[in-house]
């Protein structure tokens, strides 16, 4: 495309001697003219369009407008407002019946989702404007956009993933172009190094750069991933050369572009001990990360800067850079670099042992899960082998929370618990109701060397007016009613650990004033001028999927990030079927039955299939109501049990149904009725009888 010379064209006409139509058009040109170029100053030409299209949105130049001015949104990395744009722009084109525009809005779409971290709806905007080019049957733009999206899934850390797609591209590589049959040979070559290939990775890099000789441009990416290939396999002095020949082509095209090979050889020259040469070249790529607003540049400029830090035994420094890089690469969900970032923090030196093996811990999940072979064997060297949970100290208990473990996903993620505890991360805890979030953080506070209390804490039943007070105290007299002096929750924490339970329901006010906090490390009680120092553990916990109310603007982004340092989802028990024959000799031995597993494994083993068998939406905290209400029954008999069973799954049956149906008619009383065949007063009746609830409306008041 020549964008160039199309630019200088459009520039020669005189915009006030044409008449409107020929405006809006002429500015839709300019746009997607100025934006390959790296010009994103073109709102106003996109907004003049869209005056001018806006009574005639059926046009499918409307549609038109509004796909470019999501793709400049998305440009400027302003993710949400491109969403909305994009969205706009897919319904515009389907009104007028294009196909071909709706697959180009798709493409977009799938970019912005895989931002957001979205990998499987990333996926399937993807994969819909691949359909169209394939029913098209045009070959090379299906294998451009499926490249396009292996590209941009392995930039993200799903490698494995990006491999699966490049096979499915493979019987179609004759009919691509030759640029884009060698961009998949350049695409096939990382993740081939980093699963511990080096010799097909190197096979596939040649085979790019011999395609990509008579293209500069792509010349210098190939050699860029070369570069790449080359650190990733020890042996930076070579790389150096790479990057340094893919620099000097990319210079003569984009010098904006030039950020990511300055900082890879600032990277290339701190291993070398050249720290003055890293310096230089750190400090140029950074000031083009922040002008370009890249957020994963600017990830790896703090991660760099934390390396040289640490070469220059400025520990403090490294320290708050490698938080930097940490926070920024899991907000893009750049997992790779994240796992990458957690071992190369870890093994400075400069965090507490418990934090330092719980980001070990959480690095060697991801290289695992991806097969990352080069990275698996550091860690699990550096990875110190598990420790009984200190015991209490003071009032504190003895023994930990009982938590049933059969299940080997359980097992992992009490693992990862019991690793996160002995240090001062915070994490969110999510998982359905009746999952056991409140005894998993008990049990982690249990684990911790912290010598204070453990403060449990309902979000969302702090009236507005009471936060403050509530939070972080008042002295006596500081206002109308406080006849006594106060200690906040906040406060009561200090040294413990402060647990906030449903925190996706918490006002905009209590986020705001929990995040000062959390950012402050200080509180100041109503009615005092002084500040009082305070350090505890945060762990929240919600059954709301957060990530979705923070798309949504309903929950803080920046503290959500503080508050997910580290997240452990909790399975449904739908998902753990294994752990219920545990769970029930749990609760029966906890309600005062004895039984002998020898002597009563018939009845055991039939109680069990039994409630294995049946659908527990209420998870753990169901099943222990249940079986305490079988032991009631039944007066502890297993015999007499399984006989209130019987009477218990016309009751569940019923449950079941009516739950189901109220969700199908959005709980309106009468529809389900209906669906039922009864009338609205047995409905209501049965609704109370088996205290249903409906869903929360809006999360996130």
């Amino acid at each position: 495309m020549k964008f160039k010379e199309a630019a200088k064209a459009l520039g020669e006409v005189d915009f006030e001697s044409i008449s409107p139509e020929e405006k809006a058009f002429y500015c839709l040109l300019r746009v997607e003219c100025g934006l390959p170029l790296g010009d994103y100053g073109t709102e106003e030409y996109i907004n003049h369009s869209l005056r001018y299209y806006l009574e005639k949105q059926y046009d499918e130049n409307f549609a038109r407008a509004k796909l470019l001015q999501g793709w400049r949104l998305m440009l400027k990395t302003e993710y949400f407002e491109a969403r909305e744009a994009l969205t706009e722009a897919v319904a515009a084109y389907r009104k007028c019946n294009s196909d071909a525009g709706q697959a180009r809005a798709f493409c977009r779409l799938g970019y912005v989702y895989l931002q957001f971290g979205d990998l499987e709806t990333a996926e399937n905007y993807t994969r819909r404007a691949a359909q169209y080019y394939e029913r098209q049957q045009d070959y090379a733009r299906l294998g451009n956009i499926l490249l396009s999206l292996v590209g941009t899934v392995v930039a993200c850390g799903y490698f494995q993933k990006g491999m699966m797609i490049l096979r499915e591209i493979e019987p179609n590589l004759p009919r691509l172009t030759e640029m884009d049959q060698g961009s998949y040979y350049a695409t096939c070559a990382f993740p081939a190094a980093v699963t511990g290939d080096f010799a097909q990775a190197y096979r596939s890099i040649n085979t790019a750069i011999q395609i990509m000789e008579a293209f500069p441009r792509e010349k210098a990416r190939c050699l860029y991933k070369l570069g790449r290939i080359l650190l990733l396999d020890d042996n930076p002095a070579k790389a150096e050369g790479a990057f340094s020949e893919g620099l000097r082509i990319v210079v003569n095209y984009n010098a904006a572009a030039a950020e990511s090979y300055k900082r890879h050889l600032a990277e290339i020259y701190l291993k070398l001990g050249r720290l003055e040469d890293a310096r230089e070249y750190l400090e140029t790529a950074a000031k083009l990360a922040e002008e370009m607003t890249d957020r994963s540049e600017i990830a790896h400029c703090y991660r760099i800067r934390a390396l040289l830090a640490v070469e220059e035994s400025r520990d403090a420094e490294a320290r708050e850079e490698f938080r930097e890089a940490l926070g920024i690469f899991s907000r893009i969900n750049h997992r790779y670099y994240l796992a990458v970032t957690r071992y190369q923090a870890a093994i400075s030196g400069l965090f507490p042992p418990g934090e330092q093996q719980a980001m070990l811990y959480l690095a060697r999940e991801y290289f695992e899960s991806e097969k990352l072979v080069p990275y698996i064997e550091k860690v699990k060297s550096a990875i110190l082998p598990d420790i009984a949970p200190p015991m209490r100290i003071g009032r504190m208990e003895t023994k930990p929370p009982t938590i049933i473990a059969v299940n080997a996903e359980v097992k992992r993620l009490l693992n990862l618990a019991h690793r996160a505890a002995q240090s001062d991360i915070s994490i969110l805890l999510t998982g359905e109701t009746g999952t056991g979030k409140d005894l998993l953080a008990e049990y982690i506070h249990h684990c911790s060397d912290r010598t204070g209390r453990f403060v449990a804490v309902n979000s969302a039943a702090i009236p507005e007016n009471m936060i403050e007070a509530e939070l972080f105290g008042y002295s006596r007299g500081a206002y109308t009613g406080a006849d006594r002096e106060k200690t906040g929750l906040i406060e009561e924490a200090n040294d413990g650990t402060l647990y906030l339970n449903e925190i996706a329901d918490s006002s905009p006010a209590f986020q705001a004033k929990l995040l000062d906090a959390l950012e402050r490390k200080v509180i100041r009680r109503l009615g005092e001028n002084t500040e009082r120092a305070v350090a505890f553990r945060l762990i929240a916990a919600t059954n709301h999927d957060i990530e979705k109310l923070v798309d949504e603007g309903r929950f803080r982004i920046d503290l959500y990030h503080r508050i997910s340092e580290i997240s452990i989802n909790l399975p449904p028990l739908s998902e753990r079927p294994d752990d219920i024959p545990e769970l029930v000799r749990h609760f029966l031995s906890l309600g005062g039955v004895s039984f002998d597993p020898a002597r009563d494994g018939r009845e055991l083993d039939e109680i069990y299939v039994r409630l294995q068998s049946r659908r527990w939406p209420g998870n753990i905290r169901q099943l222990k109501s249940e079986l305490a209400r079988l032991i009631l029954l039944s007066h502890g008999d297993l015999h007499r049990m399984k006989d209130a069973m019987d009477e218990g799954r016309q009751v569940s049956s019923i449950q079941d149904r009516l739950a189901t149906t109220l969700e199908m008619t959005g709980w309106n009383r009468r529809e389900a009725a209906r669906e039922l065949g009864i009338n609205e007063i047995t409905v209501r009746r049965w609704i109370k009888k088996l205290n249903l609830r409906p869903p929360l409306k809006n999360h996130g008041k």
